[in-house]
């Protein structure tokens, strides 16, 4: 991996290469109402494909039927958000984040960059703040979520970023051209 982060910025757009996080997976096998809504008092997304803060340092996203995302900088501050939500419901909490890397696309044109490789709808009232889902990024697994006004993080696996960085080197010169 490159030293210096990537980034690009003009034209409407800024997609920036994302400082390292610590990256948890999550798995519950069948949450029942109770779980539910024991994350729910916790913070924790109340809807699937949603995403919430519950704790400082802690963002959580709900991504499948018994599967959430912790994320944040501070890997004892986000194992004790799952502790805090789960106390002693069997559960299993995976480190993937030697595995992740994150891309933040924001600005007017950051919609249409999109676009080119996605086919959700990211409009506000289809994918408003607080939203994720995973599907295809230039013909890659990704995960998309809504950050502020027109504002996405995109969540890679490692080993698709030298590709990526490619493909959007030549999408925002086709969108400025």
């Amino acid at each position: 991996m490159a030293d210096a982060a990537w980034r690009f910025e003009g034209d409407g757009i800024r997609v920036l290469e994302a400082p390292r996080e610590t990256v948890l997976v999550l798995r519950l096998w069948r949450p029942d109402a109770a779980i539910r809504a024991t994350l729910a008092q916790q913070a924790w997304p109340t809807v699937p494909n949603g995403v919430s803060a519950p704790g400082e340092g802690c963002r959580v996203a709900w991504v499948a039927p018994g599967e959430w995302l912790l994320i944040g900088r501070d890997a004892a501050a986000i194992a004790a958000c799952a502790a805090a939500a789960l106390d002693t419901t069997l559960h299993h909490l995976s480190d993937v984040s030697a595995a992740t890397f994150r891309l933040d696309v924001e600005g007017v044109s950051a919609r249409r960059l999109l676009a080119k490789a996605c086919s959700l709808d990211l409009h506000r009232r289809a994918f408003g703040q607080g939203s994720c889902a995973r599907s295809v990024f230039a013909q890659l697994p990704v995960l998309v979520m809504r950050v502020g006004e027109d504002g996405f993080e995109l969540h890679f696996d490692i080993s698709w970023r030298d590709y990526v960085l490619s493909w959007l080197r030549q999408a925002v010169q086709d969108i400025a051209s």
